[in-house]
């Protein structure tokens, strides 16, 4: 997961030292790179931290949805590159900052039960506290 918050920040930074006017292969090309690590990001939650809240996975499902359509707007001429770049940037970033928070979540729930089960007495075999 670590590697694809880094390449999407890389990617993202490629999106605006290559303006569209003057390298629109190259913006493309790091745009929708971007959402394509987004997209394998979202499928590989689930197998990659299997302690994620469900409901922030299937909000994943439904953003990945969302970027589906708005490329088939875009490409159908309805949408202009500065619309879809601007609702996919929205939607990409909006779920990297619930996924810190929700890893943080984790990470803290986790921590919160490693300290009780260090407060509970040990219990031997024959079931006293030693």
């Amino acid at each position: 997961m670590r590697f694809g918050l880094v390449l999407i920040g890389i990617l993202l930074a490629c999106v605006g030292i290559f303006p569209v006017d003057e390298y629109l292969g190259a913006h493309n090309l790091a745009a929708t790179g971007m959402a394509i690590v987004y997209v394998a990001m979202v499928v590989s939650l689930p197998a990659l931290l299997p302690s994620m809240p469900k409901v922030f996975v299937m909000l994943g499902y439904v953003y990945v949805g969302v970027i589906v359509v708005l490329a088939g707007f875009f490409i159908s001429g309805y949408y202009n590159l500065t619309a879809v770049e601007l609702v996919v940037a929205v939607l990409v970033f909006s779920w990297v900052i619930v996924f810190l928070r929700n890893t943080g979540a984790v990470e803290q729930g986790a921590g919160e039960e490693d300290a009780r089960r260090d407060d509970e007495p040990a219990v031997t075999k024959a079931g006293a506290v030693p």
